[in-house]
C-alpha cells in the first residue's frame, strides 16, 4: 500500500499543492510564500471571531498539511466536514490530510487509514466531478491497492478518462503512470510526451517524462527533460522536482559535486524536498 500513495512516477509531487479553494488570497499568498507563522495568526484570529467558520478550518487543515503537521490537518478538516458535509473541497482536503497520514502509518493502522482516504475522495467526486485532484487519488488507489482492498485497474482507467477529459494534460500523464505500471513503457513514453505536447509551457509534465526516462536510465534523455523544466516557468515545487532529478543522474553517473550541487538548488527552491535533503546528507 505504499505505492498508491507515492505514486510510480510520484506525480502528486510533480503536480502543483492542491488549490486552497477556502482560503483567501491574502492567505493563499502567505502559504506559497511559505509565511506560515502569519498564516496561522490569521486564521487562528479568524475562527475566534467566527467559531464555526468552516472555510477557515478547512483552510487551517491545508496550512498544517503544508507544513507536515497531517494528524493535526486531519482534525481541522474533520471539523469543517463536520460543519458542512457537503463541500467537495472539505472531503478533497480530508482525503489528501489521510492520505499524507497513510505515509507514516504502520502496517496495521494503513489498510484503515486507506480505506478512509477513498471514502473521502469518492464523497468529493460525487458533490463535484470536476475535482481532478480527488479523481487522481481514487485512481492511484485502485491502481495500486490489492484487489481485497478495492484494487482494479479497470476502475483506475475509468478515472484516467474522466481526468483527460477535465484536465487533458493530466490525463495523459495519469495514463502514463498506468501505462509504466502495466511494464507498457513505449506506452508511457508515448502518453508523458502527449503531456508536453498539450501544455508545453507548464514544467510538470517536463518533470514527469524526466522521472520517467530517470527511471528507465536513460540518463541523457532525463537530464534534457528535466532542463526544459527549468526553462518552462516553473514554480518553486517544479524547480525543486527538477533540480533533485538533474542530481540524481549525475549521482548515478558518478558525478558526485554536480550532484551535491543539484540538491543544494532543489532545497533552496523547496526546502521541504525530503529526497533531496535525505540525497544531499547521503553525499556529504
Amino acid at each position: 500500500m505504499r505505492l498508491p500513495i507515492l505514486g510510480v512516477v510520484g506525480l502528486l509531487a510533480l503536480i502543483p499543492g492542491i488549490a486552497r479553494a477556502q482560503c483567501t488570497p491574502a492567505l493563499q499568498r502567505s502559504i506559497t510564500d511559505r509565511r506560515y507563522a502569519e498564516a496561522r495568526a490569521e486564521l487562528q484570529a479568524q475562527l475566534k471571531r467566527a467559531p464555526n467558520d468552516d472555510a477557515a478550518m478547512d483552510c487551517m487543515g491545508r496550512l498544517l498539511l503544508e507544513e507536515g503537521e497531517s494528524g493535526d490537518a486531519v482534525d481541522w478538516l474533520e471539523k469543517a466536514v463536520k460543519i458542512d458535509g457537503k463541500s467537495a473541497q472539505h472531503h478533497l482536503g480530508l482525503g489528501s490530510a489521510l492520505r499524507a497520514e497513510t505515509m507514516k502509518a504502520g502496517p496495521l493502522k494503513m489498510p484503515f487509514l486507506a480505506g478512509r482516504l477513498k471514502k473521502e475522495y469518492e464523497l468529493a467526486v460525487a458533490l463535484d466531478p470536476t475535482l481532478v485532484d480527488a479523481r487522481h487519488g481514487l485512481l492511484q488507489l485502485y491502481a495500486f491497492a490489492p484487489g481485497v482492498m478495492g484494487g482494479s485497474m479497470a476502475k483506475a482507467r475509468e478515472q484516467a478518462a474522466e481526468i483527460l477529459k477535465l484536465d487533458p494534460m493530466r490525463g495523459h500523464l495519469d495514463y502514463g503512470m498506468l501505462a509504466e505500471r502495466g511494464e507498457d513503457f513505449a506506452g508511457a513514453e508515448k502518453e508523458f510526451l502527449a503531456g508536453i505536447t498539450v501544455r508545453p509551457d507548464n514544467a510538470v509534465p517536463y518533470n514527469a517524462t524526466g522521472s520517467f526516462y530517470r527511471r528507465r536510465e536513460r540518463w541523457a534523455d532525463a537530464t534534457a527533460m528535466y532542463e526544459k523544466a527549468l526553462k518552462a516557468n516553473p514554480d518553486a515545487r517544479s524547480t525543486s522536482i527538477a533540480h533533485y532529478g538533474l542530481g540524481v543522474v549525475h549521482q548515478k553517473n558518478g558525478r558526485a559535486e554536480p550532484a551535491k550541487a543539484e540538491f543544494a538548488a532543489a532545497l533552496a527552491a523547496n526546502p521541504d524536498n525530503a529526497e533531496a535533503k535525505k540525497a544531499l546528507a547521503s553525499l556529504k
